[in-house]
């Protein structure tokens, strides 16, 4: 039995739409959360702890991207296993640095963006990823955990 697949789609410079919008949208809670904690002080302790959980629901995201990944190549063997594994390992860092001190939970997460971003370029060393999405994920990353490591030091 013979079974149709598509052909191979030339890799776009530029990130979709939706992804740049979606993607730079989902900054806004950083940011926000962060300088409203740096304003407010005396209201800090509740923007900081929903910065914490929004930071921890992201890196999820951000892991299952792999998860994702995996499963849209139908990955096989070690690497795979790696891959499968590693996706869940933002999620695992995330909740964990829910239950440090504020200012130690916001840097933990700060470096788990900067650790899957470098993830990211290595997954970009081995499979064919579009040329946009290490660009993009650059971007949001550093937003992302600059956010977290200046409302670090509110806490």
């Amino acid at each position: 039995m013979h079974t149709l697949t598509a052909p191979a789609a030339p890799t776009p410079a530029h990130a979709p739409r939706p992804a740049i919008l979606l993607g730079f949208g989902g900054l806004i809670p950083f940011v926000g959360l962060a300088l409203l904690a740096a304003r407010a002080p005396a209201m800090a302790p509740p923007y900081l702890a929903a910065l914490e959980t929004y930071a921890a629901v992201i890196l999820s995201f951000v892991g299952a991207l792999h998860w994702g990944y995996a499963v849209r190549t139908n990955a096989r063997g070690p690497l795979a296993t790696l891959q499968y594994i590693y996706s869940v390992l933002p999620s695992l860092a995330g909740w964990f640095a829910l239950h440090l001190a504020t200012a130690a939970t916001l840097r933990v997460q700060a470096a788990t963006f900067v650790a899957c971003f470098v993830a990211d370029l290595a997954l970009a060393e081995r499979e064919a990823l579009p040329r946009w999405f290490l660009r993009l994920r650059a971007a949001l990353t550093t937003v992302a955990a600059a956010s977290l490591v200046f409302a670090s030091g509110v806490a």
